[in-house]
């Protein structure tokens, strides 16, 4: 495991189910979504623990097309937070081989082109996906009595990372009078920072913040977030 990092590329293979993720080894990561059970054996990285309850509580039914691109948004994140740039050749550039089961993966295979070059550009990676069956369905929405936020009313969405640019589009929705939903990938100090900004936006809104809790078995992460 330890000399994983000195390798060309890395391979990452996931699944909701760890009883199917394959023995770790010097070309293989393997890594269990939205679940922890798999610790135990004392191989497996996690990503993903906390969203399934999250998804739930937000009390309606989501689509498999949203499962599914959670899905890969998560494996992005394990991929950009479990490899170590400074172990590539250039001290930059890594190589990823992802095999991820999907609940509809026949939809994303025509577009999976456009989202390794989109990947590419964004973070200066090589990325390869594998879309395979397997995936995690959509959960069934818990009651009203476990709710997190009302959804009532809500007729806008906006991406809010406590960072200037989600503030303005925040405070421009909010001043056209819209009943907005932030919704923020919220690791610790990232919430409490969000939380703080958010504090002074005038109008009505309500947030939704999921923390994607990655757990790398080495124990050592990336930094950047340059992708995250």
């Amino acid at each position: 495991m330890e000399g994983m990092g000195d390798l060309s590329m890395t391979r990452l293979i996931f699944h909701h189910d760890d009883m199917l993720l394959p023995p770790a080894s010097e070309t293989i990561l393997p890594v269990q979504l939205y679940g922890i059970t798999g610790k135990e054996r004392g191989d497996i990285s996690t990503i993903g623990n906390p969203v399934i309850d999250k998804i739930k509580r937000l009390g309606v039914p989501i689509s498999e097309q949203a499962m599914d691109f959670l899905s890969i948004a998560l494996a992005v994140t394990a991929a950009d937070t479990f490899v170590q740039r400074k172990s590539s050749p250039d001290g930059w550039t890594r190589q990823f081989s992802i095999q991820l089961p999907l609940y509809q993966p026949e939809r994303w295979l025509y577009i999976k082109d456009k989202l390794q070059k989109a990947l590419h550009f964004l973070s200066g990676d090589i990325w390869n996906f594998e879309f395979i069956d397997g995936g995690s369905p959509p959960p069934e929405p818990y009651g009203n009595r476990y709710r997190l936020i009302d959804l009532q009313g809500i007729n806008s969405v906006c991406l809010f990372s406590g960072g200037l640019d989600s503030a303005i589009g925040a405070i421009n929705l909010l001043s056209e009078d819209h009943s907005i939903l932030l919704v923020s990938h919220a690791y610790p100090k990232d919430a409490q920072k969000q939380t703080e900004v958010s504090r002074p936006l005038l109008g009505r809104f309500s947030r939704f913040a999921l923390n994607a809790d990655p757990s790398s078995i080495t124990g050592h992460t990336d930094v950047s977030m340059r992708t995250r």
